[in-house]
């Protein structure tokens, strides 16, 4: 997504590790919040008091797989605690970032570490690719939906 900022000045505030081996446009700021390092995620109590300390304009997050239903699921233990924390600091939106890989079918839902539907609404980011059945539904459940083209 950072490579869509064009020449906007973005902070971003992550614990995404692979941020560390990317370039960005020169007004792209990364923070990362520290923590303990598993798999490509900084994980556990650094963390979360890191992002407890910040006010963010909005939040764009990511998820292991979102169904049909509106329920986002993570694969991460923590993923969910450390995604709440950062969603209770933020004032504007909330922007879920999945490819249509991740779009599942309530019938297709498997066993994750957890998944949560949010009630005060979220904004799915998705590409064009995405099953147009899915994205009805998750529409009628009250989640807002962007396409985005794909190349």
């Amino acid at each position: 997504m950072l490579d869509y900022t064009g020449s906007k000045k973005v902070h971003v505030f992550t614990n995404n590790g692979r941020a560390i081996d990317r370039k960005f446009s020169e007004g792209v700021t990364i923070t990362l919040t520290g923590g303990e390092l598993r798999y490509h995620v900084f994980v556990g109590e650094y963390v979360m008091k890191n992002i407890l300390e910040l006010r963010a304009d909005n939040t764009f997050i990511g998820c292991a797989s979102v169904y049909a239903n509106g329920e986002f699921c993570y694969d991460i233990p923590t993923e969910i605690g450390i995604n709440e924390a950062m969603i209770s600091r933020t004032r504007g939106d909330l922007y879920v970032l999945a490819d249509h890989t991740k779009l599942k079918r309530n019938s297709d839902q498997t066993v994750v570490y957890g998944g949560c539907v949010y009630e005060d609404g979220v904004t799915l980011i998705t590409d064009d690719k995405a099953d147009p059945m899915i994205v009805a539904s998750l529409r009628r459940s009250g989640v807002r939906v962007i396409l985005v083209p794909t190349a």
